[in-house]
């Protein structure tokens, strides 16, 4: 009988550290049809129409909740949309307050910037949220922020809703450049991402 291999402390165990990477999509890259809806360049064929000539319609049996300030339902919405972001990033530990203190209170604030969506038989439970964001007031940049879909509504194309929606957003507002930022490991929402033309650019120095 052979002896067993000796088991390596946890000490030595080596972890592959987690990598944030950075996209960048770019309105001028994208070719127009004889409709005006922005296409993908030729060469990638896993979406058609990146960006329509209007609102981007949610899937079948979806709609958009429209978030406005001093609405009385705005409390019940950041806490369902608080819920959804901690299903999705469990490690950034959201709530309401923190929705107020770092997007609500922040100067590049837009309500009409979030895109919400919810079920048309669960009225008022957000079940897909992202945001138009921008860093700075003035910014030429738009960003791509906090994209998630609750894992009960998944596979349904509220993520392709989603970015299309936030694209359409910054570019009737104004801005041809867009960009977002994740996580290496979450390899579906890269497949997305990917998938509506945005480009890696690479590891984000931290």
């Amino acid at each position: 009988m052979s002896a067993a291999e000796p088991t390596a402390p946890a000490s030595a165990l080596q972890f592959s550290p987690v990598m944030k990477l950075r996209f960048e999509w770019h309105a001028d890259k994208m070719q127009s049809d004889k409709n005006g809806d922005q296409w993908l360049p030729p060469s990638n064929k896993s979406i058609v129409g990146v960006l329509p000539s209007g609102p981007p319609a949610p899937p079948a049996g979806y709609r958009r909740i429209q978030l406005r300030d001093g609405d009385p339902n705005t409390a019940a919405l950041s806490a369902s949309w608080a819920r959804l972001l901690e299903e999705g990033f469990p490690d950034c530990a959201w709530t309401t307050e923190k929705i107020e203190s770092s997007f609500r209170s922040a100067p590049t604030w837009n309500p009409s910037a979030v895109v919400l969506a919810e079920h048309v038989h669960a009225p008022g439970e957000v079940v897909a949220a992202g945001m138009a964001w921008v860093d700075t007031v003035g910014d030429e940049w738009g960003r791509v922020h906090w994209v998630a879909v609750s894992s009960k509504h998944r596979r349904q194309g509220l993520g392709q809703w989603l970015v299309k929606s936030v694209l359409y957003h910054h570019v009737t507002t104004g801005r041809r450049n867009v960009y977002l930022r994740t996580e290496d490991f979450r390899t579906a929402a890269i497949k997305l991402y990917l998938g509506c033309g945005f480009v890696n650019c690479g590891v984000v120095a931290t």
